[in-house]
């Protein structure tokens, strides 16, 4: 048994086919573009992910740093610290060494008065 079919329902049946396959292109193009905008995220966060940790890292390393230059920076300061005292110590030191040698001078010149007056004396008998 054959059916037949009328004209204008087979061209609205090849229309409706034709939609469809149009469809179904623009959907699967829609799908594949869906796929190569995941993959392409994908990547970008993998991308920003290793910038963080190379960024971390460098982080890590310059506040290493930092607390190295912090060390040294007080080392450094206690050492001037030191330096100063000790600076002080030797100018008290000169000070006093100049005090006494002043007194020295002082009597140096007071018995070479003395010996001054014992020779004027000895000449003078």
């Amino acid at each position: 048994m054959q059916i037949e079919i009328a004209p204008d329902l087979k061209l609205k049946v090849m229309k409706s086919e034709k939609i469809s396959l149009i469809a179904n292109a623009v959907l699967f193009f829609l799908l594949l573009t869906a796929i190569v905008y995941a993959f392409v995220q994908q990547a970008e966060a993998k991308r920003q992910e290793e910038a963080a940790v190379a960024n971390a890292e460098h982080a890590i390393e310059a506040s290493t740093e930092a607390d190295l230059c912090k060390r040294e920076a007080a080392a450094l300061q206690a050492e001037v610290a030191k330096q100063g005292e000790l600076a002080e110590q030797h100018l008290r030191e000169l000070a006093q060494a100049l005090h006494e040698a002043a007194k020295q001078r002082e009597l140096a010149e007071q018995h070479l008065r003395e010996l001054e007056q014992a020779l004027a004396r000895c000449k003078g008998k």
